[in-house]
């Protein structure tokens, strides 16, 4: 097995049919049903059936392209960190962006990204989301990271290209010090407590929940309102209030148990956020070379920071009683917080769907968690109470505790 059969193999049920495989990958039609052959022959299974007129892959065949999906995309991005260590980009490079994103994401790539491109000068400009667009129209951005341009502000630009980054949501948080936080809640209540408001936030989630509060006829006042995602973050674990907040900047705070996360029933808002540049052939090598190692770097950044499990919680216990608890088996009398505390690896029937996501076993009730990349099949976990673990699933233990 190479990594051209599986090009080809993935080509096949891509395009549904040998011969648009063949034309898009510029070989004969014979030699692509050769490589299938040899597949199915090294692999002693049947991977595709074949109809008339279009291929559909089996039950193997369809574990084997969902994992040769995974080979290829991590091979391409092989390719572009040695690239990335080996070739120094130069030049300049400047790049528009929310205040959120940019503080919690863009920024720590950039230091990442300018230790390999010593000669690369970057200028991170701030600004609304309008803002953003209208310096991407006017070239004074080379690259613009923001939610999905179609879905948030109803806009495409066909002269741009666009590059997925990662998936962001907006949660409703509160303090960890209110006890009495509800662990969900439906949107009528949402008037229950003083409302803080973060005035950047998403076009598309400001509709949605502008619609919703019309609907049930809540009256929105906020008692404090800022389109600075520190301030309102300090605010809200200060105990004055709850807010919707996006996840990518709160997630170390509810890990860390200063706040929590409050599921909200009847309103649920996840958007895609995307890097932009110009499809101009004269556009600069320094924009071409950048964006790609650019996305690359956040590509790989993005697996280690959501390759992590959640469960909502009042209080956390902190990292280091975490780390304890795993080196204890479950009837040890020295293990700590024993009785609330029973972890088991239970890494089999995970793999049933590897790369889409992770099965949690809450107090015996299945649901799904959102869907992370990592290069395992996702864990299978049992919890007796619902604290808020985050267990990088690579540091998971591989015997009960």
């Amino acid at each position: 097995m190479n990594l051209q059969q599986l090009t080809t193999f993935c080509t096949v049920l891509s395009e549904g049919s040998m011969t648009a495989a063949a034309e898009k990958l510029f070989l004969t039609q014979p030699a692509v049903s050769q490589q299938i052959r040899n597949l199915e022959e090294e692999l002693g299974v049947d991977l595709l059936v074949r109809g008339v007129r279009q291929v559909k892959a089996t039950l193997q065949g369809q574990i084997l392209f969902d994992y040769a999906k995974r080979i290829l995309h991590l091979t391409q991005q092989a390719q572009v960190a040695i690239q990335t260590m080996s070739q120094e980009v130069s030049g300049h490079l400047r790049i528009g962006t929310l205040n959120s994103i940019g503080l919690y994401l863009v920024s720590p790539i950039i230091g990442m990204f300018l230790k390999h491109n010593s000669k690369l000068q970057i200028k991170l400009v701030y600004g609304t989301g309008e803002k953003v667009i209208s310096d991407m129209r006017n070239n004074l951005v080379d690259v613009v990271i923001l939610p999905d341009l179609k879905t948030e502000y109803g806009i495409e630009f066909p002269d741009f290209e666009k590059r997925f980054l990662f998936r962001d949501e907006l949660w409703l948080v509160g303090s960890g010090r209110d006890t009495t936080l509800p662990t969900s809640i439906d949107m009528k209540y949402f008037n229950s407590k003083p409302i803080i408001a973060f005035t950047d936030r998403y076009p598309g989630f400001r509709s949605v929940f502008e619609r919703k509060l019309q609907e049930l006829r809540i009256d929105y006042q906020p008692v404090f309102e800022t389109d600075n995602v520190g301030t309102l973050k300090r605010v809200i674990e200060s105990g004055l209030g709850w807010g919707f907040l996006p996840s990518h900047a709160i997630r170390k705070q509810v890990r860390a148990g200063r706040m929590v996360q409050v599921q909200v029933e009847d309103l649920k808002y996840m958007t895609n956020v995307n890097l932009y540049f110009r499809r101009d052939p004269k556009a600069t090598s320094c924009t071409r070379r950048s964006t790609r190692r650019f996305s690359s770097s956040r590509s790989a950044a993005s697996r280690r920071s959501v390759a992590v499990l959640g469960l909502r919680s009042r209080s956390f216990p902190p990292q280091s009683v975490v780390d304890r608890i795993r080196r204890y088996p479950d009837d040890s009398p020295d293990r700590p917080c024993r009785p609330n505390w029973t972890l088991q690896d239970l890494h089999a029937s995970a793999a049933k769907s590897p790369g889409e996501g992770s099965w949690l076993k809450v107090n015996q009730k299945e649901c799904r968690y959102p869907k992370m990349v990592c290069d395992r099949p996702a864990p299978v976990i049992q919890i007796s109470k619902p604290w808020r673990l985050m267990l990088a699933m690579g540091q998971w233990p591989s015997v009960a505790g």
